[in-house]
């Protein structure tokens, strides 16, 4: 079974996918039914998997774009 953190993580990524628009700590919470001080949008921000919009009590918040993949380099050798 996942842990607690990994399942409202999940639940927070799709909400935001599905949104429209931004969303507030508020409206996240009452969207998934629980605490909104429950949230861990502060680690995901760090993380890099959210962006927050605005500040602190006027926060929204968004999905991250993904992050485009690095090309592998080449291993020709010099000539």
């Amino acid at each position: 079974m996942p842990a607690k953190n990994t399942m409202i993580r999940d639940k927070v990524l799709k909400t935001l996918k599905d949104a429209k628009y931004p969303i507030s700590r508020g409206d996240l919470a009452t969207v998934l039914n629980c605490e909104a001080h429950t949230l861990p949008l502060k680690q995901m921000k760090d993380e890099g998997t959210v962006v927050q919009h605005g500040a602190r009590g006027a926060a929204k918040y968004t999905i991250a774009a993904a992050k485009p993949a690095t090309p592998a380099k080449s291993k020709k050798p010099a000539a």
